[in-house]
């Protein structure tokens, strides 16, 4: 085999159990029920694939108890791990079926538009090359602009907040379940990570090589056509 193509292939993002997080997971890893409260009062839990320019996710709230606090969102592994999704992370939030965006870490950053979000209604996450956008049931929030900038894609992970017995978010990770998604944009997969740092191919003789050594140290010297960092013999 000359060629070689990233393994696997096509494995898409999950929401992750090695996260600590007072949340069960079901339904492959894609549905997020709270089952108590986390630290800080609220439970976060990640994706296990990074993002990436165009990556695309959408998510619905499945259950409200009244106060809410169901939260889906995006985050970094330090404000998955250290506050909820509207600490230093952004999050939509249901709250008593009165949504809000929530962020506390950029001085530009809307804190309450005028959409609303009930149970059941399904929310698109895009991200840009620096940012992120919105849409709610089809309909652009902050008018198809971008919701935040200055963002690295790769910084950020898909994010789920709960801080309520029951709350719950489900997320779609597959474009055959998308009902929203826009022009362009790509699951959150390894296939497409690769594509978007360019490593679609690669041959593995431009940085291995086996080669049985027969030499002196002096005679049959052997050649590799790249520089050795590392050897075994």
């Amino acid at each position: 085999v000359v060629t070689s193509t990233h393994t696997p292939t096509n494995t898409h993002t999950l929401i992750n159990p090695l996260d600590p997080s007072d949340v069960t997971l079901s339904e492959g890893n894609t549905k997020v029920v709270g089952v108590g409260t986390g630290a800080g009062g609220n439970a976060t839990i990640r994706g296990t694939l990074n993002l990436f320019e165009n990556a695309y996710f959408e998510a619905e709230f499945t259950a409200s108890s009244g106060d809410g606090r169901g939260r889906c969102g995006i985050a970094t592994y330090e404000a998955a791990i250290a506050a909820d999704l509207g600490g230093d992370a952004f999050g939509y939030a249901l709250l008593s079926n009165l949504s809000y965006m929530k962020h506390s870490g950029s001085t530009s950053f809307t804190q309450s538009p005028t959409d609303t979000v009930a149970v059941g209604d399904r929310i698109g996450w895009l991200m840009t090359d620096d940012g992120f956008k919105i849409n709610i049931d089809g309909s652009n929030w902050n008018s198809g602009n971008e919701i935040a900038t200055g963002l690295i894609p790769s910084d950020w992970f898909v994010a789920a907040g709960v801080d309520t017995t029951g709350e719950g978010v489900k997320f779609y990770f597959e474009e055959a379940d998308w009902s929203n998604a826009p022009v362009g944009a790509l699951a959150i997969n390894t296939t497409n990570i690769a594509a978007a740092t360019t490593r679609t191919q690669s041959n593995p003789y431009e940085h291995w090589f086996n080669d049985i050594y027969t030499g002196t140290g002096v005679s049959n010297k052997r050649t590799t056509g790249f520089p050795v960092e590392f050897s075994w013999t």
